[in-house]
């Protein structure tokens, strides 16, 4: 069989002569040479390795180097105009070690990392004025990235525990867990919960924070654990995925959240265990890896209900026995809760037997909808749904006040609960019998945890987070992050739905709270939805439909979307249209809230922001003055909406040529967001971009080229290369040079 020159894809290039030997060594073919044009100096060696052909050259003896290689490269591409691969193959020595065990033998596969593009080399970067080697990026072409990984994932264990609701699972993966520690110390683990896109981003928070990562936006937190957990430094660890069963989340995704799948780490160091009730999702996230958990059959299931029941002779009625367990489906959390009942009530088998035959078949089968399962017979009535409903009905006539905090637990997220999201008691102790009871009962674990139950409670539920969920004040941001959670399950629920017209203060707080943790897609879909309730119950000129207005756009302008109202009317020119509607929304904050108000002060900022736009300077510098002496008294000096005020004067002053004042201003703005915001959040990034401007126009050229370099890099990060805020640093002059 003959070839031609543009059969041929892959190129070899060796520096020594020993090392072209191995080359040719490795060919299982040789083919016959091909002619060369007269320009082409190499010699060439062609073959095929494994149904690949392959072209092999050697750098000219005695000059070795990246200017070698790339002559004979260039040379070599018009010759064989096919190649899709250049690989630079030598012989290297052993480096054993415990992170990078590198022996005599083996093949060695470079790969990206967070600081280099897998290849460093002498003359890869260039050296700054303080001597350090800044390293110039790079992108390896995505086919190569995609077969690294594929290597990798060879080297990384998945497993999947399959089982049916109520077996078990999340036990044996504690113990997995805990006998993994003890093991392997120092091996790192990480419970993830999958109820939901937001129980999944409240525990790679967590991560991060375990793992010592600053700085990281929740909007970011699961890309930025990911990065890390790939990388050899993070050492060994392992991620449990609890209840990993809905293929949606894992396989398509939201319109605000990737795919699951898309966010796991890869790492030969590292281990991925999921729990699952779904079979086709499991086996579809660790095949073959997928262990069926097997039911347990009578003897196990006595031994257990043994150890849990203080009335160790009840167990002498072998048939009632039998039964019992029978019809609590030999499952492991179900025997728990009966064993509580019969524990606290002091009743035999026989008698708990008959609370199972007779509840209510309509009550029973509503509650089922919520333990669906496909590994049951549909005939076979809910095990869970009864005990569950039997255990509910005691504890109603025993404490009032249980029964309505697992009511309330019911339509929140079923973990890490805070027990300060719980309705006040009459008093401390009342409080902790309440939850003292629903442990005793298995409803709830130490950790304040409840299994999934039903949701009937959703408006009663609203009331209480409506309570209790803060506004987004800077120093709250503790108590947001813990509720965010709750809250956001609830909202998504189909009952909330149907009520939270009645809640559209609650929805514009969890707006805003999203919004100040830079999570703006999920802060429009609030911001959108109480702007939508706003003009149909009270009406567009009503204050808080106004306010309503006033936020949305403003997480619109933080995502780059101009579609808002006044941000299209500002972005657009339409500056007088803009000033109109900042004076209308001034006027009613005025004359409904006060003219100190902090909503207040903020519309006294817009109206400045739109008349600077105008160039009407000496008023706007009137009105953002203003709005910072009035945020200063109300709000104090550091505060973010403080800030921004120093931040709007700053610009308008700048306009002006006031340059030494507005520097001021620009400082003191960039130094409070530092502290209060962190480096990298949006409006301190805006920060250190005006700061930049302002230097420049004094003349002071290598400071703001340090600060806008900052900025472009931080936008880049925070934002994205296409956003707004990025191609607007990118057009300083500096950076087109």
């Amino acid at each position: 069989m003959s070839f031609r020159h543009d059969d041929y894809t892959i190129a070899w290039i060796c520096a020594l002569p020993l090392e072209m030997t191995a080359a040719k060594a490795m060919l299982d073919k040789v083919h016959p040479s091909l002619p060369q044009p007269e320009t082409d100096h190499n010699v060439y060696t062609l073959g095929n390795i494994s149904g690949h052909n392959v072209v092999v050259a050697c750098l000219p003896s005695g000059v070795y180097g990246t200017t070698s290689a790339a002559i004979v490269l260039a040379h070599m591409l018009p010759t064989f105009p096919s190649l899709r691969f250049g690989l630079m193959v030598g012989i290297g020595g052993g480096v054993p070690g415990k992170v990078a065990d590198i022996r005599l033998g083996d093949v060695v596969v470079s790969m990206p990392t967070a600081a280099s593009g897998g290849v460093i080399q002498y003359d890869y970067g260039k050296t700054l004025r303080d001597g350090r080697l800044q390293r110039t990026g790079s992108l390896n072409p995505q086919y190569l990235l995609t077969a690294v990984s594929q290597i990798r994932s060879d080297y990384m264990v998945r497993d999947s525990l399959l089982k049916k609701g109520g077996i078990g699972k999340t036990q044996i993966a504690l113990e997995l867990a805990y006998r993994a520690r003890q093991k392997v110390l120092g091996n790192s683990i990480f419970w993830i919960p999958c109820m939901s896109y937001e129980s999944v981003e409240q525990a790679y928070l967590s991560i991060a924070s375990s793992l010592e990562m600053t700085d990281i936006k929740p909007a970011e937190v699961k890309e930025q654990v990911k990065t890390f957990l790939s990388q050899e430094h993070a050492g060994k660890w392992l991620l449990i995925f609890d209840n990993a069963d809905d293929v949606e989340m894992w396989t398509k995704g939201s319109a605000t959240a990737p795919p699951l799948k898309d966010i796991l780490p890869q790492s030969e160091h590292g281990h991925i265990l999921f729990t699952s009730r779904n079979r086709k999702l499991a086996v579809k996230l660790a095949s073959p890896n997928v262990l069926l958990i097997p039911e347990m059959d009578r003897s196990t299931a006595k031994e257990i209900f043994e150890k849990l029941l203080i009335q160790k002779d009840l167990l002498q009625d072998d048939c009632a026995t039998t039964a019992v367990l029978k019809q609590l489906g030999f499952l492991l959390l179900v025997i728990s809760q009966a064993a509580a009942y019969i524990n606290e009530n002091e009743i035999s088998l026989s008698e708990y037997l008959l609370l199972l035959g007779e509840q209510e078949r309509s009550t029973i089968e509503m509650l089922s909808k919520e333990f669906e399962d496909e590994g049951r017979y549909a005939e076979i009535q809910n095990p869970v749904a009864t005990t569950w409903w039997i255990s509910f009905l005691q504890i109603q006539q025993l404490d009032e006040l249980a029964a309505d905090y697992l009511s309330f637990m019911a339509c929140i997220n079923p973990r890490d609960i805070p027990q300060s999201i719980l309705s006040p008691a009459a008093s401390v102790k009342k409080q902790a019998e309440a939850i003292g009871l629903l442990k005793a009962y298995s409803f709830i674990t130490a950790q304040m945890r409840i299994d999934k139950t039903v949701d009937i409670w959703a408006e009663r539920a609203a009331c209480q987070l409506d309570d209790v969920f803060p506004d987004d004040d800077h120093g709250n941001r503790k108590i947001w992050r813990d509720y965010l959670l709750h809250a956001l399950y609830l909202t998504n629920s189909e009952q909330f739905q149907r009520c939270r017209h009645e809640y559209h203060d609650l929805s514009s707080r969890i707006g805003r709270c999203l919004q100040s943790d830079g999570r703006y897609n999920e802060a429009q879909i609030f911001f959108t939805d109480v702007l939508e309730i706003g003009e149909t119950a009270l009406g567009p000129e009503h204050p808080a439909t106004l306010t309503s207005v006033s936020n949305l756009g403003s997480v619109l302008e933080g995502q780059g979307n101009v579609s808002n109202l006044v941000s299209v009317l500002e972005r657009q020119g339409k500056y007088e249209e803009a000033e109109v509607m900042h004076r209308r929304d001034l006027k009613g904050s005025e004359e409904v809230l006060g003219p100190e108000h902090p909503d207040t002060l903020i519309s006294v900022s817009n109206l400045g922001s739109a008349l600077e736009q105008q160039g009407k300077y000496e008023e706007a510098e009137a009105m953002q003055r203003r709005a910072l002496e009035g945020h200063e008294k109300t709000l104090g000096p550091e505060h973010p909406d403080t800030l921004t005020s120093a931040n709007n004067l700053g610009s308008v002053l700048e306009r002006q040529g006031k340059y030494e004042e507005a520097e001021v201003m620009h400082r003191r703005a960039l130094q409070g967001y530092e502290k209060a915001l962190g480096p990298e959040h949006p409006n301190t990034l805006t920060s250190v971009s005006n700061l930049g401007s302002v230097l420049e126009r004094q003349g002071k050229y290598e400071e703001a080229e340090v600060m806008h370099r900052r900025a472009l890099q931080g936008y880049e990060k925070a934002l994205g290369p296409e956003h707004p805020n990025t191609l607007t640093s990118v057009s300083q002059p500096w950076f087109s040079a």
